[in-house]
């Protein structure tokens, strides 16, 4: 005849027996308890195993998005930093939007010269007008000269101005590039939109004045 031990005891019983016969244990309420408490502990694996693996989709995905973010923050940034750089560049050094010249020939005579005026710029309290220039007469100049400037033509209140030649020699009807600077502080306006110059230079041994009238758009 088969037999089983008791759960409870150990004592050897009938396969059949629902009670032991040492210590009366019911025997099948033990089984019932048994198989259940087993269940129970498998259910509670799987959902521990469940659980971790959602902590770890969970922590991948977190762990993704602060990449993502740390990567957007770079970019922003250096595109931060890029907008400031030109920011400075446009606060430092601004261009206008349009320019007239107006301009006196040495001898007199608007029809030997000719002038030709760039977009000016300020830059460190200075405007600068780069112009190309074809005169008709020749003769040798330091490479920097001088003169005054003002915002009326009655130059009621001038600036000394600089100007800067490309070539200490001026040809006749040879085109050289020629650069104004003005200081603007003591102009009154930060950024004039009439400025009259007169460019001091020498000619055949006597100063002249080259007089230039510009009209500017900012």
């Amino acid at each position: 005849m088969e037999s089983k031990i008791c759960p409870q005891c150990g004592a050897e019983i009938k396969s059949t027996a629902k009670f032991c016969d040492e210590c009366g244990a019911n025997i099948s309420a033990q089984i019932n308890t048994s198989v259940n408490t087993e269940g129970n502990v498998g259910v509670q694996a799987s959902r521990k195993t469940n659980k971790n693996h959602i902590l770890i989709v969970i922590g991948v995905v977190i762990i993704v998005l602060l990449f993502g973010i740390l990567c957007i923050k770079l970019v922003s940034n250096n595109s931060s930093s890029d907008d400031s750089v030109a920011q400075y560049d446009n606060v430092r050094k601004q261009y206008a939007s349009n320019i007239v010249m107006s301009w006196y020939s040495i001898d007199g005579n608007n029809n030997f010269d000719e002038w030709n005026v760039y977009m000016p710029y300020i830059e460190n309290g200075y405007v600068y007008i780069p112009v190309k220039a074809q005169i008709n007469s020749e003769y040798t100049v330091q490479f920097r000269g001088f003169g005054t400037a003002s915002i009326n033509d009655t130059f009621s209140k001038t600036v000394p101005l600089e100007y800067e030649y490309e070539n200490s020699t001026v040809q006749k009807g040879v085109y050289q590039k020629l650069t104004i600077r003005v200081p603007i502080a003591d102009l009154d306006v930060q950024r004039p939109t009439t400025l009259y110059c007169q460019l001091a230079t020498y000619v055949a041994g006597r100063q002249q004045n080259i007089k230039i009238e510009f009209d500017i758009s900012w």
